[in-house]
């Protein structure tokens, strides 16, 4: 179940970032928990460097019950013709809006795991959920629990 509560009219989400850069990858998950096809339009914005290219939409249809997960999803988008520069021409971060067809928005989940690669091996990251229309920060946001110890640190992309 996803942490926010979509309302039954909601007809698109948000995943808040997609990552590509020389240090994070970031990987889209799509989930469709309704009985009919769901037809997606993902809409990518870039906003780190959109003079290299601004974004663009494609759409995914997800059968009944069907999850997709996409590793790379940037160059996925890039490849499905979204307009994003080249792949290691400049970093990548953007926000994709996700519109819901099919179905409502309620029935769909998608989320972004953002890792890198650890030096010890294995990876280590953070898993972004989309939130339902409505429920974006709009100018400024509040982040509780953040950390910073001589142990432990808590890290925050612009």
């Amino acid at each position: 179940m996803t942490p926010t509560a979509a309302t039954a009219a909601a007809t698109r989400l948000t995943v808040p970032v997609l990552v590509e850069t020389s240090a994070f990858r970031s990987e889209l998950t799509l989930a469709n928990r309704s009985g009919v096809t769901a037809t997606l339009t993902l809409n990518y914005v870039e906003s780190s460097s959109p003079a290299f290219g601004p974004g663009g939409a494609t759409t995914v249809k997800l059968a009944p019950f069907e999850e997709q997960i996409i590793p790379e999803a940037v160059d996925w988008l890039r490849s499905h013709g979204v307009f994003v520069g080249p792949l290691d021409a400049a970093p990548y971060v953007g926000s994709l809006r996700i519109s819901v067809a099919g179905t409502t928005a309620e029935n769909v989940f998608a989320g972004a795991r953002t890792a890198s690669p650890s030096p010890a091996g294995g990876q280590f990251g953070l898993f972004t959920p989309g939130v339902y229309s409505g429920q974006e920060a709009e100018t400024e946001a509040t982040l509780f629990g953040l950390w910073a110890d001589a142990e432990n640190r808590t890290n925050v992309a612009p």
